[in-house]
């Protein structure tokens, strides 16, 4: 909770952001295409994390691509993740990639609950093994708390 306090006083700050080398896995969803927008106006490093990426996204259609370092990967590869928070000396995350879709989940349920929990092991994991993480923040949603 502490850390989680600490990120959300902080963004309000004038300037906190400006410099810092931020990751946002998931950055070319809805939700992390703004986030990243806002970590842009505010002068931070962005590094985004994606699978794969949409022409017609949010993300692309505001050039989000063009201003930030996209670095391909996925959540469920250990190796991968801590490469991107290593290489780019990460001092901050948000942790917005996973998968959402609630029928996708039904019918994989397995590859669901490898990259949204072992996807989020991973980056936690990562994040204790590199010194320059100060902070992270993980969002979930509605799809995980749903009933079979």
């Amino acid at each position: 909770m502490g850390i989680k306090k600490s990120i959300m006083e902080n963004m309000g700050r004038l300037n906190f952001w400006s410099g810092k080398n931020v990751l946002v896995t998931g950055g070319n969803g809805l939700v992390g295409s703004h986030i990243v927008a806002e970590l842009l106006k505010n002068n931070a490093k962005v590094i985004v994390l994606i699978r794969s990426q949409n022409p017609r996204s949010y993300f692309v259609t505001e050039g989000l691509d063009k201003k930030t370092i996209l670095a391909y990967g996925d959540l469920k590869n250990f190796k991968r993740i801590y490469d991107v928070i290593s290489k780019y000396e990460i001092e901050y995350i948000f942790h917005i990639g996973a998968q959402p879709i609630v029928p996708t989940a039904l019918i994989n349920p397995v590859e669901t609950f490898e990259t949204n929990i072992n996807g989020t092991i991973n980056i936690l994991e990562s994040a204790r093994l590199c010194n320059s993480v100060k902070g992270i923040a993980v969002a979930s949603s509605d799809k995980a708390l749903w009933n079979i």
